[in-house]
This record gives C-alpha cells, sequence and structure tokens, in this order.
C-alpha cells in the first residue's frame, strides 16, 4: 500500500506538470518536452553504455553528441510547424542519423556498426516518436494530445490495479514478471468504456477551458474506441519492450528521478511506442470521415 501510495503521488505530480505544460503555452511545452527528449536519451544510452563497452576513440562522446542532435532537431520540429510541413523535418532527421556511419569511418573502433547501431536504435526510439508528438500537438491541438495521453496513464493504472487486486495468469512472464492477462484486460475494459464518452468528455473541457482549448477533437464515440483500442495494445508493448531492454543489460530501473516510477524511461516507455500507432489510428479515423461524408454526398 505504501509503495502505492508513492507512485500515485509521484504519478499524480508528473501528470500535473505535463497537463500545465502542455495546456498553458506553446512555450511551457517546448521545455517540457525537450526535458524529456534529453532525460529519455541519457538514460537509454546509459543503459546502452553498460549493453556493449566504450569502443572506438569517440565513444564516450557518443552521449553527448547524439542529444545535442535530438535537441536541434526537436527545436527545428518545434519552430518548423509554425511555417513548414512535416516533410521538412524528414529531409532533416536522416542526415543526423547518418553523421553516425560518417563518425565511425575516423573512430578507429573494433566494432564500428555496433556503435551506429546503439546510436541510431537511441534517436529512433525517443526522438521520432516525440516528433510526431509535436505534429499531432500543432496539428490535432493540444486537447489531442492531452486525451491521448490521458488514455496511456488511465489504461498503466487500471491495468496496475486489476493486476494487483486479481492478476493470476502471467502476460510475458520472460520479460516482466508482474505484468497479468486479468490487469490487462481489466484496464482495457475500462480504458475502450472511457474512450466511448471522450466526445461528451473533451467538448466539456473545450468549453469549460476555452482560453486554452482552440477546439475539441470531432471524432465519434467509436472512433475514439478504435485510437484507443490501438493505443493500448501499443503502450502495452510498449512497456514490454522497455522491460526487455532493461533486462538486456540486467537493470531494475532505467533512471531513479522519479519515487515509485524509475526514470524517465520507465515512466514514458509506453507513450514512447505508442505514438506512432496512435498517430496512424488518428490517419485511418480520419479517413474514415472523409470516406463517410464522400458517401453522404453521392447519396444525396
Amino acid at each position: 500500500m505504501k509503495t502505492f501510495a508513492v507512485r500515485a503521488a509521484s504519478g499524480l505530480s508528473l501528470g500535473i506538470l505535463i497537463i500545465f505544460g502542455i495546456l498553458w503555452s506553446k512555450w511551457f511545452y517546448l521545455p517540457l518536452i525537450l526535458i524529456i527528449t534529453v532525460g529519455g536519451l541519457w538514460e537509454f544510452y546509459t543503459l546502452s553504455s553498460i549493453a556493449h563497452k566504450d569502443d572506438g576513440k569517440y565513444a564516450k562522446r557518443y552521449k553527448y553528441l547524439a542529444i545535442s542532435f535530438a535537441v536541434v532537431i526537436q527545436l527545428l520540429s518545434f519552430l518548423m510547424n509554425h511555417r513548414y510541413s512535416f516533410i521538412d523535418i524528414s529531409y532533416v532527421f536522416p542526415v543526423f542519423l547518418f553523421t553516425f556511419f560518417i563518425i565511425e569511418l575516423y573512430a578507429k573502433s573494433e566494432n564500428p556498426f555496433e556503435n551506429i547501431a546503439w546510436n541510431v536504435v537511441g534517436l529512433v526510439y525517443i526522438l521520432l516518436p516525440v516528433l510526431i508528438l509535436n505534429k499531432l500537438y500543432f496539428d490535432k491541438g493540444k486537447l489531442f494530445v492531452l486525451a491521448i495521453l490521458f488514455i496511456s496513464w488511465f489504461y498503466d493504472s487500471w491495468c496496475y490495479i486489476f493486476g494487483s487486486l486479481i492478476g493470476r495468469t502471467k502476460l510475458f512472464e520472460r520479460v516482466s514478471p508482474k505484468k497479468t492477462i486479468e490487469g490487462l484486460a481489466g484496464g482495457l475494459l475500462v480504458t475502450l468504456t472511457l474512450a466511448y464518452f471522450y466526445p461528451v468528455i473533451l467538448s466539456w473541457v473545450a468549453k469549460e477551458l476555452p482560453s486554452f482549448i482552440i477546439y475539441a477533437p470531432t471524432y465519434t464515440s467509436w472512433q475514439w474506441v478504435f485510437i484507443a483500442l490501438v493505443a493500448t495494445i501499443a503502450c502495452t508493448y510498449g512497456d514490454l519492450a522497455e522491460s526487455l531492454l532493461k533486462r538486456s543489460v540486467n537493470v531494475k530501473d532505467s533512471g531513479n528521478v522519479m519515487p515509485g516510477h524509475g526514470g524517465f524511461l520507465d515512466r514514458l516507455d509506453a507513450i514512447i511506442l505508442s505514438v506512432p500507432f496512435i498517430a496512424l489510428a488518428a490517419w485511418l479515423a480520419d479517413q474514415f470521415q472523409q470516406i463517410k461524408l464522400l458517401l453522404d454526398f453521392l447519396q444525396s
């Protein structure tokens, strides 16, 4: 019970900070997302240094180089979203990734492609989902971003509660011994129920906070259920993937910045992997809307 109280208090404090950062202003959102990106990358490269020995004369500088790349790309993403499309970022991002290939030509390392692999994976795993989140923030609005984050938090919390109360059957014991099928099923049921009522909830939030919310997402109840279903499945695999990373280097937590949760990756593992899938689900939902409008027009 004490562990749950610490976990709940820490999670609530982080949630309030993120909600404030997203809602208040894009200039609060920027430092918030930079902190998350830098913190996540710092932990990832700390874990990767355990997984493989430092190799080559630039090995000890890779963490700082990758984080510097990430900050530059993040700032470009934030600024470009005001004037340019996401495709402009797709021109910049690969250049930074392939820079590691060039560096390895001069590093004189024994395993150059192992170094390249870890550095590229770090940026793809942490930075790419954040760039997609930026795109969603500017294109679909801050309320949509909050809505998908809340799906992840809500699902994770209820999986933990159901798993603690009635969990018996292990979900993926080799990777994460504490996760159960009962916890997953309970969390999924409650989260999809919440998603069904999202149109009413989000409309009310937009009405009550007009100075913060420009517009509310216009998805139907069943479209939100579809997005939530994709999100919860992706969140589950995101959690398992981060557990696999920690297990491969034999550590319990990725960091210790948040009591009861561990590090940045421990708290954000689910949302990191789920963001690209959520973006795809939202795009598909948009196509459903366009197809429906076309059919309605043809029938009229």
